[in-house]
């Protein structure tokens, strides 16, 4: 299985956090025995430009690729964090990103045997990647789909709604997002849904705690949730969990939560 990956985050020297979820996936995909392409797609000003003009400054970006298995990653990242990127959610960048996708991947000499996509713009450039390759899409949305409530993300209403309409399955992250899905876009058929949540490295984590273990100190058991208080953000899962952890007499903590909602 020769896998197409459509991305626009991957971790970076810039930004190592960026898409740890998406690494996670395309090295399970190898794990599997699967051979991954993963292109990173952003928003992006050519260097001479970039470098002379401060409006275009933001989107100065590097080139990199690496290889390492059956995983080849091929991105154009930023040299520094953005301060902005309206153009991301655009029919203009969505376009880009195809055609970029294109290129590379007849340059390359790619023959992937399905396309994957992280996240909704892109997933609106792998759907014109997929049609024109021939081969079946697959979309994992790792956001919520409510942000087509507001601007500029209603713009894009009517392609997100083709995007998803032709892949073969959509991947989302819980249950709320299996729900909104069909009630913003009525064409899509919910049989195509699949709730697959992310998953945890539990052996990174128990590796970490061996390594360098808990000391209890005057900020021990104290947990917060800093977000949007909405339901997508998970936060009643949370509240589940540490009811859970109270039944089991497991009471030295301290929860709290900020934000708006």
């Amino acid at each position: 299985m020769n896998i197409l990956d459509l991305t626009s985050i991957y971790p970076n020297a810039a930004a190592d956090f960026e898409g740890r979820s998406v690494e996670a996936l395309a090295h399970a995909w190898c794990q599997q025995g699967a051979l991954v392409t993963t292109l990173v797609l952003k928003p992006w000003a050519p260097m001479w430009l970039a470098g002379r003009l401060e409006g275009y400054r933001h989107l100065g970006v590097q080139d990199e690729r690496r290889h390492s298995g059956n995983h080849t990653v091929i991105s154009r990242h930023y040299r520094h964090l953005p301060d902005r990127l309206g153009a991301n959610e655009s029919g203009a960048n969505a376009r880009a990103m195809c055609r970029r996708a294109l290129t590379i991947v007849h340059r390359e000499e790619i023959f992937p045997d399905c396309v994957h996509a992280e996240g909704i713009v892109v997933a609106i450039a792998a759907e014109r990647v997929a049609r024109a390759l021939e081969v079946p899409l697959f979309v994992t949305l790792r956001d919520s789909v409510r942000h087509f409530e507001d601007e500029p993300m209603r713009r894009l209403t009517r392609w997100a709604a083709q995007a998803l309409s032709s892949a073969r399955r959509i991947f989302v992250l819980n249950p709320d997002q299996k729900c909104a899905v069909p009630r913003f876009f009525s064409e899509v058929d919910p049989a195509k849904l699949v709730v697959a949540p992310n998953g945890i490295d539990t052996g990174a984590i128990l590796r970490r705690l061996a390594a360098a273990p808990i000391v209890r100190g005057p900020f021990a058991g104290r947990i917060a949730s800093v977000c949007t208080l909405q339901r997508y953000k998970g936060i009643h899962e949370n509240l589940h969990a540490l009811h859970a952890l109270k039944r089991q007499g497991i009471e030295d903590w301290r929860y709290t939560i900020v934000g708006d909602g």
